[in-house]
């Protein structure tokens, strides 16, 4: 599942990194893989922040209403769009659990003020920690859920009868 909401992810990375930034004259101060190793945790630690948020819904139409009632919420926190000096503190603190407002910063930093990896290094490696966690959230909940499905599979199998011809 991981793989494949990657490599939909990739093209989408692809289309805005190459052709939308040459189309529009974007300011590229960045080594273009500076910019891919900082991108790639935001993308590993999304998808798993949606594949672990997609499993707290039963039905996948709520997953994307309650999306796409949080972007907004969420542009907002990474303070592209809002000055953070304007929101509170404890909203600043919560937003941090969301990959894009460590990534938008440093992307930010990265293309326009062409710092380079070491004037991102707190935000790849809160990115890479953030994808660690959202990877092991999500792998100990399929691994609940599997064996919630093998008990309930054994327990259907002791108490099947016992059919006339297997004897």
């Amino acid at each position: 599942k991981a793989g494949a909401y990657l490599l939909a992810s990739l093209f989408n990375v692809a289309f805005t990194l190459v052709i939308v930034y040459n189309w529009f004259n974007y300011t590229d101060k960045a080594d273009f893989l500076h910019v891919l190793m900082l991108i790639f945790p935001f993308l590993v630690a999304v998808v798993f922040l949606g594949i672990g948020i997609s499993t707290l819904f039963i039905h996948r139409e709520s997953a994307i209403v309650f999306m796409v009632f949080l972007s907004p919420i969420a542009l907002f926190l990474t303070g592209i769009s809002w000055p953070l000096s304007a929101i509170p503190e404890w909203l600043v603190v919560l937003s941090k659990l969301s990959p894009a407002s460590n990534l938008v910063p440093a992307y930010y930093r990265l293309r326009n003020m062409g710092v380079g990896l070491a004037g991102v290094k707190h935000e790849m490696v809160m990115l890479y920690l953030q994808a660690a966690i959202y990877i092991g959230l999500t792998a100990v909940y399929y691994f609940y859920r599997l064996a919630r499905v093998n008990k309930r599979l054994a327990a259907k199998e002791s108490n099947a009868p016992v059919a006339l011809n297997s004897i």
